[in-house]
């Protein structure tokens, strides 16, 4: 390597030191040539002058010769010498002071010549005929003699200039290749010792690289090759840095939890999309680096994330959140350790997961099995209580026997229904999609079912209308929808008014089935309207359970309605009647 450079900076110092000689001898020349040139014009008018006093038209080459050379001897400027030639304006050689003028040809075809005329003063340099010389003619037209003054001088002392400047230059040349060659090796060696120093330090990570930079001695070859391998392992620990976070983005973007990472000044480092639409943060840009206080005003989950950073401990708390709706938060709070075994911790990692839903699922379980007790305790107590009666001796009178186990099986019934619905409930809502689905038509279940009910509808004087057009046929679970059915016509006749009426009608919306159960009775009051499909639910507890309800009729409704993403609604004025519609999206024609 060393070597290239002394040779590059010795060809650079030729190359520059020949270019300055070669401007310097143009330089030169010209200013040489222009001085010689302005020298024969003020000599070519002055030997007009002359040559008018001395009637010029009586001048011979003799005359020509002597007054060149008078000339000569009287300039300082010994460089060159000077020829003079007088000729006519139709170009011939009146007289000349280095040739006989007769034997030389005509001169109007000159370039001087023709300028002369033209312009009264004319020049050219070029090769002479005559002397075989290189000469720069001035030509002057002289109208008081009637003739062209032509004064000429050789160059030929440009050659010395030449020679005298390629010496020089060679010189120059000579001692600008030692001062280049001196310079190149403190700068190679300036340049190379680290170069040297890099590829020594970073070359010998990898076998490859030693191989590939013993086979070259060129200190820069070695470098770029290691600088190559270098790059390329950036390259791949970049590629897979990229792969490993994008992995890891995707993770934890596709997780249902919260998660949210703060640096040890509380600053966001993480935050995924959950994270955003939990706690509503719509930021324009990243968060990342804001202030976890600029984009989450919850001071319990700030504190917690504080205490885990400063105590380096992990900690875990409930939250109760009321923006957006209230909802509970379930919040896990860890370090985060930069390295393994390192007791300083880099910031704080914390999970949140919404139990909103759990919390929610917890209570009513316990609100269910509350009921659920309350309810089966009613008849068993009441069952419990008649069998002792009897066996204190009311068995042997047989009216009060009779009574009483007219009683105790009502209230078996009851108990026989409620345990029904409980588990008709527990299967339907543990079922992911409709089963045993078929092709039916409604009219024929919808009067099926009201002849079920005809007799506790004649009890009330209640007229069941049925306002469904035969040709109506859905796919479905026949056994649920009539059950359903069997749900809402039957508390249209409980819940009804003594002469009132139960109109069933069904309607198709497109791919859509609406059925409208609607009765004339005593109506739901509105503050009730919102609860009314809950289990055990009861507008009034005393009179529902009075008809033998179980308080998980509307409920089973409300899950079966569901199994086909279909609705069911409420319309209801208290003293006005009640209408339940159901839509199900799920019609086979």
């Amino acid at each position: 390597m060393r070597r290239r450079i002394v040779v590059l900076y010795v060809f650079l110092a030729v190359i520059v030191s020949s270019l300055v000689a070669y401007v310097t001898y143009r330089y030169s020349s010209q200013m040489y040539i222009s001085e010689v040139e302005n020298s024969l014009k003020n000599e070519a008018v002055l030997l007009a002058y002359t040559l008018k006093n001395m009637n010029g038209s009586g001048i011979n080459d003799g005359d020509v010769k002597e007054i060149a050379a008078l000339m000569d001897a009287n300039k300082a400027d010994k460089t060159y010498e000077r020829r003079i030639t007088l000729i006519s304006r139709e170009g011939d050689v009146i007289a000349d002071s280095s040739a006989l003028s007769d034997s030389m040809e005509n001169h109007l075809d000159r370039v001087e010549v023709k300028m002369a005329l033209e312009k009264g003063l004319g020049t050219d340099i070029r090769k002479s005929e005559t002397t075989n010389k290189n000469l720069i003619y001035v030509a002057y037209y002289s109208e008081d003699i009637d003739c062209i003054v032509r004064i000429s001088a050789t160059v030929e002392h440009i050659n010395e200039i030449r020679n005298t400047i390629l010496f020089y230059a060679v010189i120059a040349v000579l001692f600008a290749m030692v001062i280049s060659s001196y310079i190149a090796l403190k700068l190679s060696n300036f340049v190379l010792r680290p170069i040297s120093r890099l590829v020594k330090e970073y070359g010998d990570n990898k076998e490859d690289r030693e191989s590939r930079g013993r086979d070259k001695k060129d200190e820069v070859s070695q470098l770029s090759y290691t600088l190559s391998s270098l790059t390329q392992s950036l390259e791949d620990i970049i590629k897979e840095l990229k792969d490993r976070n994008a992995r890891v983005n995707t993770i934890i973007n596709s997780l249902n939890n919260a998660i949210i990472a703060v640096d040890k000044s509380m600053h966001v480092i993480m935050i995924n999309p959950v994270a955003k639409a939990m706690f509503n943060i719509n930021y324009k840009n990243d968060p990342v680096g804001v202030p976890l206080v600029h984009i989450i005003r919850n001071k319990r989950i700030n504190d917690l994330l504080i205490k885990s950073i400063t105590g380096n401990m992990v900690l875990d708390d409930e939250i109760h959140l009321t923006e957006n709706g209230k909802r509970i938060i379930s919040v896990h709070v860890s370090p985060i350790y930069p390295d393994e075994g390192n007791e300083n911790n880099g910031g704080a990692l914390a999970l949140i997961t919404d139990i909103t839903q759990v919390r929610k699922l917890e209570e009513i379980r316990s609100e269910f099995v509350s009921n659920v007790t309350h309810e089966l305790k009613t008849p068993l107590t009441s069952i419990q209580g008649f069998v002792e009666t009897l066996k204190n001796g009311a068995l042997y009178d047989s009216n009060v026997a009779v009574k009483f186990l007219d009683i105790i099986e009502i209230e078996a019934d009851r108990l026989r229904s409620l345990i029904n619905d409980i588990l008709e409930l527990s299967e339907i809502e543990n079922k992911k999609q409709e089963t045993d689905l078929s092709y039916f038509k409604l009219h024929p279940l919808v009067a099926e079912i009201s002849e079920m009910l005809s007799n506790a509808a004649e009890d009330k004087n209640i007229d069941i209308k049925i306002q469904v057009s035969p040709e109506i046929e859905l796919r479905a679970n026949r056994g649920h929808v009539k059950q359903l059915l069997i749900n809402l016509m039957d508390n249209a006749i409980k819940y009804n008014k003594t002469g009132g009426q139960v109109i069933v009608s069904a309607q198709v919306f497109g791919s859509i089935l609406e059925i409208s159960v609607k009765d004339t009775g005593i109506g739901i009051p509105e503050e009730h309207t919102d609860r009314i499909f809950e289990r055990f639910y009861r507008v009034d507890k005393g009179r529902s359970r009075e008809m033998g309800g179980t308080g998980l009729g509307l409920s089973i409704v409300k899950h079966i309605v569901q199994l086909y993403n279909g609705s069911v609604r409420l319309v209801s004025r208290e003293g006005e009647g009640s209408e339940f519609i159901v839509t199900l999206p799920v019609i086979a024609g």
